[in-house]
């Protein structure tokens, strides 16, 4: 009897190319006389394979061997061929775009795991899998869907990690990060590779340095049109020192710009930023050297190594929702900065 052989094999396809390529990737079905008998031979790359060996037992029976190695090469195939690869309008990355150009477009990115060296625990794979299936499913209904995701190693692990080992951080991550890619791999997920990043990567440090510095020398300026047409959107902040030097905006107590000390000026012009900084209390842990969160995590890394916490004062960057008693539409900080 062929057994599960082949409906296994047609499964691992199915899930990507509709269930017609599982006799190519594994089993020959054929009937035998008149009878209705089923026999499996499996193909390889030896060919044909004796369906009784000398135990007696079934050849082919599926198990968890039989299932990693179906697996790993349609794996190997969608590598090979870019299956889940989504091209961009322009640049490297842009072959194939053509063909998708009117269709719908839907992004999905999962969360950013910490690449611990443990790799993967049973609880990445649970959000993984069902980011997986609703893409898949957009997929199959017409949508160009980009299905990425990154690794973010920021934090107490890392940090010591580094202090207890000596090694530098970015060796023993990028190490990691190794890992769960290859285990990323295995569970069959539909990713783009191309697309993942770290938090870790110089490029995109820079990148989320550069938005931050632009937000930052931004104000939102009420009167000023958006990108959709509306009101209010971001300007830079010199616009609004220049209404302050030329008395167009009144300071608070109506004095003149230029009566103001150096940092009352500072303080004033503070206040509008979209982002400012605030001096806050927060959980300082001398033993480790860093700021700890409120949340169990952190308290555990504590208590593991007898930590003690201090209640201090210091400045951090906040990002409000509302500046100077109005909300901060996310519209005024589209792409309408020509600075």
């Amino acid at each position: 009897m062929c057994g599960n052989r082949q409906p296994a094999d047609g499964g691992a396809a199915g899930r990507r190319h509709g269930g017609t390529a599982g006799g190519r990737a594994g089993g020959e079905v054929r009937a035998i006389g008149g009878r209705g008998l089923v026999a499996c031979s499996a193909m390889s790359d030896a060919g044909p394979q004796s369906s009784t060996p000398a135990t007696g037992g079934p050849s082919f029976r599926y198990n968890a061997t039989l299932a990693g190695e179906i697996e790993a090469r349609w794996q190997d195939r969608w590598d090979a061929e870019g299956t889940f690869h989504t091209p961009n309008p322009t640049g490297p990355l842009s072959e194939g775009f053509d063909a998708d150009a009117v269709v719908k477009k839907l992004f999905v990115m999962d969360m950013f795991p910490y690449p611990s060296g443990a790799g993967l625990h049973v609880g990445h794979p649970l959000g993984f899998i069902a980011t997986d299936v609703f893409a898949r499913f957009k997929r199959m209904t017409g949508y160009n869907v980009l299905h990425t995701m990154g690794f973010d190693a920021y934090g107490l692990p890392a940090e010591q990690h580094a202090v207890a080992t000596g090694q530098h951080p970015r060796i023993n991550t990028e190490n990691n990060v190794v890992t769960y890619r290859r285990q990323l791999r295995r569970l069959g997920l539909g990713h783009d590779p191309r697309r993942a990043v770290s938090t870790t990567d110089r490029d995109f440090l820079e990148f989320t340095q550069r938005i931050f510095l632009r937000i930052f020398n931004a104000w939102f300026d009420p009167e000023a049109t958006n990108p959709l047409g509306g009101q209010g959107a971001a300007r830079h902040i010199d616009t609004l020192i220049a209404s302050f030097v030329d008395g167009t905006r009144p300071t608070p107590d109506v004095r003149p710009w230029a009566s103001l000390t150096e940092r009352e000026q500072r303080t004033l012009v503070d206040s509008y930023r979209l982002v400012y900084s605030a001096e806050v209390p927060v959980n300082w842990c001398p033993g480790l050297g860093t700021i700890v969160a409120n949340d169990a995590a952190a308290v555990a890394v504590l208590r593991r190594n007898s930590r003690r916490v201090e209640l201090l004062n210091v400045f951090i960057v906040w990002f409000p929702q509302k500046r100077n008693g109005l909300k901060v539409e996310p519209t005024c900080l589209r792409p309408s900065f020509t600075w």
